[in-house]
């Protein structure tokens, strides 16, 4: 009996023959290694199971990707897309394989440009391209993507199409908007400050200034800018400055330096800075204070000529603050009081000022106190006596008044007053004696009388 294979025709098992070559071929085998192409088929087989054991593997890794992974094909239609189009756009994996113009029509009006643009060079270039653009996705949101592709290429070097990779990168693009308006507020903020605003290094070099050193200093910042700070300091401040930057290099914050630097025209600027050392930068505001310390030496002037007047007058002076507490004392008022200004100072003006009446020895009032309530100048009653710190006496004379501010505030007082002890005592003297005189006239029985030599007025007669 003849076999299956005796009986077919000699054609078809040559058909045979060649389809299974061809087979063995494309799994990678060689027909010429086994003694009948036939003897093949098991090996084969388990080719072909390998084959597509590998073809499951890399269906489940392109499956699973976190990207949106696809294979478009020469003519758009999309041989491939991975699950996660659904996560991204919204849509199913079917919808994009059943409509090839769905992936162009989901890309963002704006950015239709950008996709058109990159599909036209993709054609064209086998290379890696890369393009960021924006799509709409099922919901009607805004997503970011960031889209990486590669030509897929034959053996023979046939064009196959692209593999691409989409990912979502929405968070990265509204952080990326949200740093870049950060920065634009800052940039605004150090363009715009009053403040000198400084960026340097413990090197001492300007890294970036603001354009308020340019209102400063005279110099325009692409002058500053990359310079040596010292450079520009006073010479008589060089030292200090130094000091000041070797503690901003052991990473200590610096609070209210002060130092010069010249400007443009020669003159130089009194500058306070307050520097904060992050590394080796140093990140640093700084004011300009040159009015301040004009006015600062005005008031020192002002104040030692003050302090002059009042060591030189003859009066005893004493300043209050709002609250009557006392503030300055001249050496006349310290000798008067028995007080010294430094032991006075901050006290109550009565703890220090003590005054009866030369009479009653009463307590006598206050005149600073009433000064302070009513704004107006006031002075003691007659017979008025100063009791100092010792146990001292003094018949004395005075005002007060208020001290106001520009604006007709009170907001303190000043005492003057001065020692009338020897002429209280020679006017005590005169009015004893005249009243001894009057009393031996007014006891002679004649008359006797006092006239004006010039006009013959009678200016006393006796009883």
């Amino acid at each position: 009996m003849m076999n299956a294979q005796e009986d077919e025709p000699e054609s078809t098992r040559e058909i045979q023959r060649n389809l299974l070559v061809e087979m063995l071929r494309v799994a990678g085998l060689d027909a010429t290694d086994f003694s009948d192409a036939h003897d093949a088929v098991p090996t084969l087989l388990k080719r072909i199971e390998k084959l597509r054991a590998g073809e499951r593997r890399l269906r489940i890794m392109a499956d699973y990707t976190y990207d949106w992974e696809y294979w478009i094909l020469p003519d758009g239609r999309l041989e491939y897309c991975s699950p996660s189009c659904k996560r991204i756009t919204g849509y199913e994996v079917q919808e994009f394989l059943d409509d090839p113009g769905l992936l162009d029509r989901i890309v963002h009006p704006e950015d239709v440009h950008v996709w058109q643009e990159h599909c036209r060079t993709a054609t064209a270039k086998p290379e890696h391209l890369h393009a960021v653009f924006r799509i709409i996705n099922r919901a009607g949101e805004e997503v970011w993507i960031s889209h990486h592709c590669l030509a897929i290429l034959a053996q023979d070097g046939q064009y196959q199409g692209r593999r691409a990779s989409n990912r979502d990168i929405s968070a990265r693009k509204q952080a990326e908007a949200k740093f870049r308006k950060k920065n634009e507020e800052l940039e605004v903020y150090f363009s715009s400050s009053l403040d000198l605003l400084c960026i340097a290094n413990v090197d001492g070099r300007f890294i970036r200034l603001n354009p308020e050193w340019e209102h400063v200093l005279g110099y325009s910042v692409s002058e500053l800018e990359g310079r040596m700070f010292l450079d520009f300091v006073h010479p008589e401040d060089v030292q200090s400055t130094l000091a000041t930057v070797s503690r901003l290099d052991n990473q200590e914050e610096i609070l209210n330096y002060v130092n010069r630097y010249r400007c443009k025209n020669g003159s130089y600027r009194w500058i306070e800075w307050r520097s904060r050392p992050m590394g080796r930068l140093i990140y640093a505001a700084a004011r300009d204070i040159t009015d301040r310390k004009q006015a600062e030496a005005t008031l020192q002037q002002s104040e030692e000529n003050l302090a002059r007047t009042l060591q030189s007058i003859g009066d005893g002076v004493i300043s209050t603050d709002r609250e009557g507490r006392v503030v300055r004392m001249n050496p006349v008022a310290e000798k008067l009081c028995g007080w010294k200004e430094s032991e006075a100072r901050g006290r109550g003006l009565g703890d220090i000022f003590h005054i009866v009446n030369a009479v009653s020895g009463k307590a006598a009032e206050d005149p600073v106190t009433r000064v302070l309530e009513t704004g107006r100048v006031m002075g003691l009653a007659n017979h008025t006596v100063l009791v100092s710190k010792n146990g001292e006496q003094y018949q004395i004379a005075d005002s007060a008044a208020p001290i106001k501010d520009r604006d007709g505030n009170i907001t303190g007082a000043v005492l003057v007053f001065r020692d009338v002890t020897l002429e209280y005592a020679r006017d005590k003297i005169i009015k004893e004696e005249r009243e001894q005189l009057l009393s031996i006239f007014n006891s002679i029985d004649g008359m006797i009388y006092i006239a004006d030599p010039q006009t013959y007025e009678l200016l006393y007669v006796n009883h």
